[in-house]
């Protein structure tokens, strides 16, 4: 009993150290760490170099790198070596590089005789990158069927958006309502995002998630959901001339949207040429004193505050570590409504 205890042990201490001197002589990591350094001294032609050889000995990271590199070497991008590398990092186990290979199988991938498309090829990589946790993936393989079925409601493209849905993605969520023709959860779910208040630690991004669902419903040709994408345009972005197309478009597709919307459209542009007041509805008090017949109240698009805080978001991609870091911004300007007053008149 004692003498295969010791055994055991020393077989274990005999494997460590087999393993660690492994490591210390991986010629690819080497060549990876030595890359790295040419990196940090700015020797780009030396890192190239130093990675193709540590890639051609099979070292994951070194894959990776150079599909990066090769994505925008010298300010031209090499698609051919690009797709080479990522489908080497793709088979080395890495779901995001397993993502972009099925993405570049379904766009067509440039090779030496040409564009070629793969949609088989491109459902094998979605499905291997889903199978190895990549949940952004899930996502794109909806759309993958859903682009493929050209807008119909296939129940391969239901099936995978319901599957994103219940990890919490909205945006998938919203094509799942539209592909049921659960439409009014769908305009819920947008007005649950775009009504938030302006003081609102991520108000920016719930703006984004809003526009993106408004626009979902206006691609897929429901009248009401194309107005309803104007009047956020118009109502919280102040795009004018996209919230004008978007109602003429919903006028088109048979929604009533009233005249009040397009008048409040011509009395924008027109305040924003002149930057004086041009209708009683949407004066601003400058420089004026408020008449017996007019009366003024606070401002609804700064709450009275005559400032207007925009707030977006960055994001910055850690493709060695697989992970995304957001960064929130604010600048603050008047307010457009009411140049910096805090109240309109009426």
């Amino acid at each position: 009993m004692h003498f295969n205890l010791k055994l055991l042990i020393l077989f274990c201490f005999t494997f460590l150290n087999l393993t660690t001197h492994a490591q210390e002589n991986n010629p690819a990591k080497t060549y990876y760490e030595e890359a790295e350094k040419a990196r940090d001294t700015y020797k780009y032609s030396k890192e190239v170099k130093l990675l193709e050889k540590s890639s051609d000995l099979g070292y994951a990271p070194a894959h990776k790198r150079l599909a990066i590199i090769y994505s925008n070497k010298d300010g031209k991008t090499d698609r051919i070596k690009m797709f080479a590398y990522t489908l080497r990092a793709a088979e080395a186990g890495d779901s995001m590089a397993m993502e972009t290979v099925a993405f570049y199988y379904k766009e067509g991938i440039i090779t030496k005789n040409g564009t070629e498309k793969d949609l088989n090829a491109s459902a094998q990589w979605y499905e291997k990158a889903i199978a190895h946790g990549n949940e952004q993936a899930i996502f794109d393989f909806a759309k993958f069927y859903l682009d493929k079925d050209a807008g119909n409601s296939g129940e391969e493209a239901m099936f995978w958006f319901k599957k994103a849905a219940d990890k919490g993605d909205l945006i998938a969520k919203t094509y799942y309502y539209v592909l049921t023709n659960n439409l009014q959860a769908a305009y819920d779910l947008g007005a649950e995002y775009a009504y938030v208040d302006s003081s609102t630690k991520d108000y920016s991004s719930r703006k984004k998630i809003a526009e993106n669902i408004y626009s979902i419903l206006s691609d897929f040709a429901d009248p009401k959901g194309t107005f309803l994408y104007g009047k956020f345009l118009m109502e919280h972005l102040m795009r004018s001339k996209e919230a004008y197309l978007q109602y003429k478009l919903a006028l088109s597709r048979g929604y009533p949207v009233p005249e009040k919307y397009f008048e409040a459209i011509r009395v924008f542009e027109d305040f924003a040429k002149s930057q004086t007041p041009v209708h009683k509805d949407y004066a601003t008090v400058t420089n004026r004193d408020v008449t017996s017949t007019e009366r003024k109240k606070t401002c609804p698009i700064c709450n009275g505050t005559g400032k207007n805080t925009d707030r977006y978001t960055t994001e910055k991609r850690d493709w060695n570590n697989k992970t995304i870091t957001f960064t929130d911004h604010t600048t603050t300007r008047n307010c457009i409504r009411c140049n910096g007053t805090g109240y309109i008149v009426y």
